[in-house]
């Protein structure tokens, strides 16, 4: 009797490893995930997200939270001042203490600016990337506005001693930002109302976008 106990105890054992296994091989992977949320239509969205607040209150007050983010009203001039004092921020010292001959080899001090340069203005882009990601495109477009204001505003009125290393980033990241936005953009209007925009604010910069 304890013999069969034993055998019974072992196929039991053997079928829940089966069914394990079973599990991992039809558990959907991360594309199919992505797949079945990319299918989801924005009405059945809705519902999901109703039922789950509905059902765990947890869950419901994260996505109050979340949705208070997505609420926040984005202004073109905020950014431009932010962008402005990050660049105005950047230190000259930090290029010339990490640049030239160093024990990893030589550092080119201009180079340098531009990184530090492009890692200034990186969380702004990053900003209007989530943006397009989350197809909220009049809130990215406000945002590449403000970005480029705040680029413009550095190459007219920045007074650090910093910005004679970044002499051409201003307009090369300001030509890059609106590339990098339209490439994201699916609002025909929006990219016209853009064009405006530079034009009648950036007009000497106005050429060189229009260039691609």
């Amino acid at each position: 009797m304890a013999k069969d106990f034993c055998s019974s105890f072992q196929w039991v054992d053997k079928m829940n490893k089966i069914a394990k296994k079973d599990t991992k091989l039809t558990a959907p992977s991360k594309e199919e995930k992505e797949k079945i949320l990319n299918d989801i239509s924005f009405k059945y969205a809705y519902e999901i997200l109703k039922r789950l607040a509905d059902d765990d209150i947890n869950i419901s007050k994260k996505i109050q939270k979340i949705a208070l983010e997505y609420l926040v009203e984005v202004d073109p001039d905020d950014i431009a001042e932010s962008v402005f004092c990050d660049l105005e921020s950047l230190a000259v010292e930090d290029v010339w203490d990490n640049s030239g001959g160093t024990r990893h080899g030589y550092v080119d001090p201009n180079e340098l600016a531009s990184e530090m340069f492009e890692e200034a203005i990186e969380p702004h882009v990053e900003e209007m990337r989530k943006c397009q990601k989350l197809l909220r495109y009049e809130e990215a477009k406000l945002h590449c506005q403000g970005i480029l204001k705040g680029l413009y505003r550095f190459e007219k009125e920045g007074s650090t001693e910093f910005k004679d290393w970044a002499t051409d980033d201003p307009n090369t990241y300001f030509i890059q930002v609106f590339d990098e936005w339209k490439e994201g953009n699916k609002n025909p209007e929006h990219l016209e109302e853009m064009q405006i925009y530079v034009k009648k604010n950036f007009h000497e910069w106005y050429t060189d976008i229009m260039k691609k």
